[in-house]
């Protein structure tokens, strides 16, 4: 195996773990969005009873408090669930484009011996 597919693999992982990164941040932001929402809701005195004395950092209330998630929040969790529901499709979609790309331009660098090798 050449260089340069050693190189595409590489990279094709590395651009895997990186996408793999955007539903951990994802579901982080929205954690910490929902809990700052709790809060301004505690303080306003609008959280239902029962929750209205709760310590919110230790205990995560579960329910629905009326609140709206921000489009591009929405737009990432969205994107969040897509990437782990279809990670069987996009994840070797990645290396075949990586690896299909390195046979690409080492053919290109050869054309006049016609083979994928290149020169002597």
């Amino acid at each position: 195996m050449s260089r340069d597919y050693v190189r595409a693999i590489v990279i094709g992982m590395l651009a895997i773990a990186t996408t793999l990164l955007v539903p951990y941040f994802a579901r982080r932001e929205f954690v910490s969005h929902f809990r700052q929402q709790l809060k301004d809701l505690q303080k306003a005195g609008q959280l239902p009873v029962e929750y209205q004395g709760v310590d919110l950092e230790t205990a995560m209330p579960s329910g629905d408090f009326g609140q709206e998630l921000p489009r591009g929040m929405k737009l990432r969790i969205q994107l969040a669930d897509f990437i782990i529901a279809f990670w069987f499709v996009w994840a070797p979609l990645i290396m075949i484009v990586c690896v299909g790309i390195a046979a690409f331009f080492r053919k290109a660098a050869s054309p006049m011996t016609g083979t994928i090798d290149g020169p002597p």
